[in-house]
């Protein structure tokens, strides 16, 4: 277990903070996500509808219900983008390969989206 290393496995070096800023907006980005949006800390195996992928590297499923509804995308190829039809509606972009939110960062307005490789989207119905 972590907690009983040596301290040059749990060394903190918080001048690295700076270098790494983006890093920790990320990461506070998804934790103001996960608090802001409860169906991604309560949803039941039937609230999740996974889609057929013509790429096993390429997983995407819809989270929710009436109240609010998710598209989550993770393109698992360290090469390929993967391209994704969307269902009908309109699309905010709530994570990105660059950014996380509680509120859309940005507004879908096309059908196809592209998934970069090593990269994912979380995106809500708006």
């Amino acid at each position: 277990t972590g907690y009983n290393k040596d301290n040059e496995t749990n060394w903190l070096n918080f001048e690295l903070a700076e270098v790494n800023q983006s890093l920790i907006d990320y990461y506070r980005g998804l934790i103001k996500f996960r608090k802001a949006h409860p169906a991604f800390r309560h949803a039941t195996p039937s609230d999740y509808q996974f889609f057929d992928t013509p790429d096993s590297l390429l997983v995407g499923f819809q989270l929710g219900g009436e109240e609010s509804q998710y598209l989550v995308y993770m393109n698992g190829s360290r090469a390929n983008t993967q391209k994704v039809t969307l269902p009908v509606g309109k699309w905010g972009v709530l994570i990105d390969g660059s950014k996380a939110a509680a509120e859309p960062i940005r507004r879908i307005r096309v059908k196809d989206l592209e998934i970069p490789p090593g990269s994912g989207m979380v995106l809500v119905k708006q």
